[in-house]
């Protein structure tokens, strides 16, 4: 694939969105578009290191009468309009269906003055972050959950060679062993400092003992983890010890609590990569165990009830397997990834598999890993050291002290 006279289509204009348009317009490609545009757009982040986007981007000449996307489908009369293109990378997020809780049996009755019930503690983003606008404009909120997300939370401000330094990817275990730290020893070591980040972290919160906050993911076993550097004056845990935002946890307990609107923050339960054919997830076809005999990963917790069930079909989650040899299909995420895939499209010499079938190989390979090190999470194919696997694909140097 050649960067002349071709069509580049990235979907979607988040930050991952942005940030792959403007590597494929940097590399050379030609036609380069994202839909979706909105004012603002930012990403949670302590480094303040990223700015959407850096490429001039006008508001479009129909900006009053679209509300600033742009479609392929006209919403007014209903034409559809087919575009071809030569590549596509997808950056809509992963999932698509709203999920509702089986388990979610807490009735909600509308109250006379204005206050709203938040159901998830998840990804701060979206459950905490959200709760925490409402709460700064003087509308009461709860938060309803099962368990937090994991933080990370500093007492001060960390200089540059800790926050861009490779601590976590060291006292990480890898699908390949590069660490010295898996012995009994080195196991010992690995468990107490992450269990020091956990108790650094709530404490550089304030989080009190008896929170339901603590009731959150194991920042060693699960891999969503919130970063919220020193914490702000006006977040949400900040706003919680203020008595601005409750929390109660509800495991079926048959409470009422009472509200004018109910905001469900539990995620989703269908993956967007299904919807363009199966492509997503298959049954595992084959039992790995050559880790079996990592210390670090010794007492585990409980296994997700589905951890078995799918295994995923997305080569490093950057290409399905079955189109790895194609080089026109990508889906994003990360500043590193989308170098990455603009390799891709450009047929640079890289580290892939050379079909189809050694690609699914490898994919299931690495999610048999994924359901090691993260036993009670679904489907994820991100980890600490992804972007050294990323540039050394790329044939670039990789475990840089700097951070990648």
């Amino acid at each position: 694939m050649t960067t002349e006279s071709i069509r580049q289509q990235s979907v979607g204009a988040g930050a991952a969105g942005l940030i792959t348009g403007y590597t494929l317009l940097h590399d050379g490609f030609q036609n380069v578009r994202v839909g979706h545009v909105y004012p603002g757009v930012s990403i949670n982040n302590v480094h303040g290191e990223f700015r959407f986007s850096p490429v001039p981007m006008p508001p479009p000449v129909l900006k009053g009468e679209t509300g600033n996307r742009l479609c392929v489908l006209d919403l007014k009369t209903g034409n559809e309009e087919v575009l071809s293109y030569a590549g596509i990378v997808l950056c809509t997020g992963r999932c698509s269906q709203a999920h509702v809780p089986e388990t979610l049996s807490t009735r909600f009755v509308e109250k006379a003055d204005y206050s709203v019930v938040v159901v998830g503690g998840g990804n701060v983003r979206k459950s905490l972050s959200f709760s925490a606008h409402l709460a700064r404009h003087g509308i009461r909120v709860t938060v309803v959950f099962e368990r937090a997300d994991a933080i990370l939370a500093y007492p001060f401000q960390l200089p540059d060679w800790i926050r861009k330094g490779r601590f976590f990817a060291i006292f990480s275990p890898h699908i390949e062993l590069r660490t010295r730290l898996d012995t009994t020893l080195g196991s010992v070591i690995t468990r107490a400092f992450w269990n020091f980040l956990r108790w650094s972290s709530f404490d550089g919160l304030n989080i009190p003992k008896d929170s339901p906050l603590r009731n959150a993911h194991s920042l060693f076993w699960g891999i969503r983890r919130n970063d919220e550097g020193t914490g702000r004056k006006d977040g949400f845990h900040a706003l919680v010890n203020r008595g601005k935002i409750s929390l109660s946890i509800v495991l079926q307990d048959g409470r009422t609590l009472e509200a004018n609107a109910v905001v469900l923050a539990t995620g989703f339960s269908k993956e967007t990569v299904e919807e363009l054919g199966s492509i997503g997830r298959h049954p595992p076809s084959q039992d790995f165990d050559e880790w079996k005999h990592y210390k670090t990963l010794a007492s585990p917790p409980a296994a997700h009830l589905q951890r078995d069930r799918w295994t995923s079909s997305i080569y490093c989650g950057l290409v399905p397997a079955k189109n790895i040899p194609k080089r026109d299909f990508a889906i994003n995420a990360a500043v590193v990834i989308a170098h990455w895939i603009s390799s891709y499209f450009l047929g640079d010499q890289m580290r892939l598999p050379s079909t189809a079938e050694q690609a699914l190989a490898e994919t299931e390979r690495n999610a048999a890993w994924m359901r090691k090190r993260f036993p009670d999470m679904l489907l994820w194919v991100k980890w600490p050291q992804a972007a050294d696997q990323l540039l050394e694909d790329m044939q670039l140097p990789s475990m840089r002290s700097g951070g990648n």
